[in-house]
């Protein structure tokens, strides 16, 4: 920009250069305005539940929620008038005992933690916790994506577990549960209205579209479950279970070379007899 500046003004004088350039920048602004994405660095993906929130926000379920540290401060943003269990400001305002259950909440703790704490509705990373809520009989997946999952508990929210919970896909066994799937015509039905559904409700989640890809082999439709699992592993290559839904769709297809790759890249990770959440 100066070599420009210097060149216009030895054309031009100084106030040439300046009209000169003011285009200069009045036309680079335009092309900015001109893009499809919004100016600012945004949020980035997968770092904060921002379609968890914005469900809960839309939906309200009833119940105390629970949260982990690192998505407190995100939540009581976008939430605003609902209380979050804990966030970035621990024990300036939460007691002890608190701040040690939010810091703690692995797999283990958390069914005392859901109990002790009365528990209505949960936002938490989508992870192996995901499993517990969904073997629960009193306790629903509502909404999943990429960066976490709500739950809710069945009692204090049943028409919204009539309308969005998951009662066939388990983000946690869709591997086991596809041959039930295939056995059975109307948990089928009912395995592809929620992959639907999940896609449709985040259709940039790769788990959504794994499932997909399981309820599409699970109906036979082999050629939209290929699709589905491609679309799985191009939003996030770097989780299991779209590798892992790739890689059953080789083998159906009988396609050696990409059943190695998937495997290979699975045991590279140690994943190849895991559970479908990393």
């Amino acid at each position: 920009l100066d070599a420009l500046r210097v060149r216009v003004t030895a054309r031009w004088g100084v106030r040439g250069a300046a009209a000169a350039l003011g285009l200069v920048a009045l036309a680079g602004a335009g092309a900015c305005l001109g893009m499809r994405r919004p100016w600012g660095l945004g949020i980035a993906p997968y770092t904060f539940p921002e379609g968890a929130a914005a469900f809960v926000a839309r939906t309200r379920p009833v119940g105390t929620l629970l949260n982990e540290l690192e998505t407190g401060g995100y939540l009581l943003w976008a939430l605003e008038d609902r209380p979050v269990f804990f966030d970035g400001r621990s024990w300036a305002v939460y007691p002890r005992d608190v701040a040690l259950d939010a810091l703690q909440l692995d797999a283990r703790r958390l069914p005392d933690v859901v109990a002790r704490r009365g528990v209505g509705v949960a936002v938490l990373r989508t992870d192996q916790r995901a499993s517990w809520f969904e073997s629960r009989p009193d306790w629903r997946v509502v909404y999943l994506d990429d960066a976490a999952i709500v739950a809710v508990r069945v009692a204090d929210n049943a028409a919204l577990v009539a309308r969005y919970g998951y009662n066939t896909l388990r983000l946690g066994s869709w591997s086991t549960d596809l041959a039930r799937w295939s056995r059975d015509p109307s948990v089928r039905d009912a395995a592809m209205a929620e992959s639907a559904r999940a896609v449709s409700a985040a259709p940039r989640s790769a788990y959504a579209w794994v499932l997909r890809a399981a309820a599409l082999t699970a109906a036979g439709q082999s050629a939209e479950a290929d699709a589905a699992a491609r679309r799985a592993v191009a939003l996030r290559g770097d989780l299991v279970a779209p590798r892992r839904v790739l890689l059953l769709r080789c083998a159906v297809r009988g396609d050696a070379a990409c059943v190695c790759a998937q495997a290979g890249w699975l045991r590279g990770r140690g994943a190849l007899r895991g559970a479908a959440l990393e």
